[in-house]
């Protein structure tokens, strides 16, 4: 049965006497707290009993004794039901007794020994302890806050107080938001975004165990959206149709269940993470994240204590990413962004290949300067940013040193060519590079060299 932890926070605010006595306005405010980090509410379905005994000679036995105003003895047992001052959900009686009609009782003391008890008459939970009276005080005041989504399973101290909860279960609404991170070399101290994930969300019943029994066995698994018993194989359960928003490496959705488990995949390379959804204390929101190690091929790495998640990869490969910035002008104008252009990578030696022609530069198709053999690109270049951006992921392996890079527009006969060489030092293996190319295309049937490219125009026109 899941417990509600109370939080109490006493706040004292003296005045000077001319003599020792006990004469004070006891104040006591109840407020319940549904979520972590939501808004306190005033508790309007709240007992409030003072008893004039030694606190640490009685308790309460049980939550209906708390609503109904008994103390027991600790020591003998007996029950005592007369308690000094008593409310009844904060009705209007009792005297000298001060009520606000919501969640404010206030009383007067003139002895140090009282007992306080608060039962909610709504969500099943109580606590009692000493009013902590102290001599000379003229007034004192007592926030309660019942925080309702705690999940302690005994009874526990808050000062002299004692808290139980027998049985509030507040039902779970949390906006959850996951961030997919990479490290691009295996001593990284740093991670980078991975955009390219898609995220699962599975709800399990109390019939379904423990939810660390729960696992993506494979990627393809992680594709389906399956989750799989580690101790019945058998037993499997379908990914909910939980509504995902994506924005750059953060997916976000709603989880509506305290047993979720989560699985995030990517798109690209195969590999994926799962985890029990951490939904401790209730939240209204929480932040996750999941980072993949794609430079551990074929590797798992399994949860511990500080990181919650499971994380398998399978054949996965490093990259480096090329961002080329496409521009045009006229001899004596200013750069503007060319947005109609498409861009091809191949894994050759400019010594050993070109690209003979614009028709074969907007086909992305390249020749052997021996031979004549022709090749298809080996990159599609990703057009981002309105066509303003090109980009291209070359994966590490044997033969990928040297990449030709050809940028074509798709409106004009003119395209540029450069030679890059990852993993040299100035485009290192699992780091990212920018380039910028300038056509101009008042320059009709040339071949310009404008720093490491090489610009071929044909019949161009302004």
């Amino acid at each position: 049965m899941k417990r509600a932890l109370a939080c109490i926070i006493i706040l004292l605010t003296t005045f000077s006497c001319t003599k020792v006595e006990v004469d004070c306005t006891y104040t006591v405010r109840v407020y319940v707290l549904e979520r972590q980090g939501g808004e306190r509410i005033p508790a309007e379905d709240v007992k409030v009993y003072a008893f004039a005994v030694n606190p640490a000679e009685w308790t309460v036995a049980n939550l209906d004794d708390a609503r109904r105003g008994v103390i027991t003895s600790i020591e003998g047992g007996e029950t005592l039901d007369t308690p000094e001052v008593a409310t009844k959900i904060f009705d209007t009686e009792g005297g000298e007794t001060i009520f606000n009609g919501k969640n404010r009782f206030a009383t007067p003391f003139t002895q140090q020994n009282m007992m306080l008890v608060v039962a909610h008459d709504t969500h099943d939970i109580f606590a009692y302890g000493s009013a902590n009276l102290q001599y000379n005080l003229d007034r004192m005041e007592v926030t309660l806050v019942f925080e309702l989504y705690r999940t302690d399973t005994e009874p526990y101290m808050q000062g002299a107080w004692e808290i139980h909860n027998e049985g509030t279960i507040v039902p779970v609404n949390c906006a959850y938001t996951v961030s997919a991170m990479q490290k691009r070399v295996e001593n990284a101290t740093t991670t980078v975004a991975l955009n390219s994930t898609r995220l699962r969300v599975f709800y399990l019943s109390e019939e379904d165990g423990d939810l660390s029994d729960w696992v993506i066995s494979s990627y393809q698994d992680a594709l389906d959206g399956i989750l799989t018993n580690k101790n019945n194989t058998a037993d499997r359960k379908n990914a909910a149709e939980a509504e995902v928003t994506y924005s750059a490496n953060n997916a976000a959705a709603t989880i509506t269940d305290a047993r979720a488990v989560l699985a995030v995949y990517d798109t690209i390379q195969p590999m994926y993470g799962y985890a029990v959804a951490n939904l401790q204390n209730n939240p209204l929101t929480q932040s996750d994240k999941v980072t993949f190690t794609p430079c551990k091929p074929n590797t798992t790495e399994a949860a511990t204590t500080t990181d919650r998640w499971t994380v398998v990869m399978g054949s996965t490969y490093v990259s480096t990413l090329l961002t080329v910035s496409p521009q045009h002008k006229l001899t004596d104008s200013k750069a503007k962004p060319l947005v109609t252009t498409k861009g091809y990578a191949f894994y050759a030696n400019s010594e050993a290949w070109d690209i003979l022609s614009y028709e074969d530069a907007l086909a992305g198709k390249i020749t052997a300067k021996e031979g004549g053999a022709v090749r298809e690109a080996d990159i599609t270049g990703v057009v981002t940013k309105e066509g303003q951006r090109i980009g291209f992921e070359m994966v590490q392996a044997e033969g990928h040193d040297k990449v030709i890079v050809v940028i074509c527009d798709t409106v004009q006969p003119m395209y540029a060519i450069t030679q890059i060489e990852p993993g040299s030092s100035n485009l290192k293996w699992a780091e990212t590079a920018q380039k910028t190319v300038v056509f101009t295309p008042d320059k009709p049937d040339q071949t310009i060299t404008s720093g490491d490219w090489e610009i071929r125009n044909g019949a161009t026109t302004i």
